[in-house]
C-alpha cells in the first residue's frame, strides 16, 4: 500500500472492496453458518424457541506485528529491577522491595521529610508481608 496518496484516489466503499485495500475485522455470522443454519432452523421449529438471544459477535483480530513478549519468571516475580525500586516525591521517598527478597519481609518503606531537600526525617513507615 502506498504511503502517500491523494484522498481523491482512495475508495471508501469497504463493503464492495475488490482492491484488497481494506481488511475485515468482524466476521459475518451469516456467511459462516452454511449448513448449520438449516439444521438449527429444524431444531428451533421442534423446540419452539428462536435462539437469537444467545448469539454473540465474534471478533477476528489480525495477528500482531510485534514478536511475542517473553519475561522470565524470576524477573516477573521480583516486579522491580534487582529486587528494589526507589521513587522520590516532594517531601517523600518510597522504596519498594520484592516479596521474600528482604530477610525481615519488608516490601515497602515510606520516608516522610520536613523539607523539600529531604534532609530532615519526619517519619518512617515500613510495610511487611510474608512474615
Amino acid at each position: 500500500m502506498e504511503v502517500e496518496r491523494p484522498i481523491q484516489e482512495i475508495e471508501f466503499d469497504v463493503e464492495n472492496d475488490n482492491s484488497g485495500q481494506w481488511e475485515y475485522i468482524m466476521i459475518n455470522q451469516d456467511d459462516k453458518k452454511g449448513d448449520e443454519e438449516e439444521e438449527n432452523e429444524e431444531e428451533e421449529d421442534e423446540d419452539g424457541d428462536d435462539g437469537g438471544a444467545g448469539e454473540e459477535e465474534v471478533l477476528d483480530m489480525p495477528p500482531p506485528w510485534s514478536p511475542m513478549l517473553s519475561v522470565k519468571r524470576e524477573n516477573f516475580i521480583q516486579l522491580c529491577p534487582k529486587g528494589e525500586k526507589t521513587v522520590f516525591y516532594k517531601k517523600c521517598k518510597v522504596e519498594f522491595f520484592s516479596d521474600c527478597m528482604q530477610v525481615d519481609g519488608l516490601v515497602k518503606r515510606v520516608t516522610l521529610y520536613e523539607d523539600f531537600k529531604r534532609l530532615i526525617k519526619k517519619e518512617v513507615r515500613s510495610y511487611y508481608k510474608n512474615r
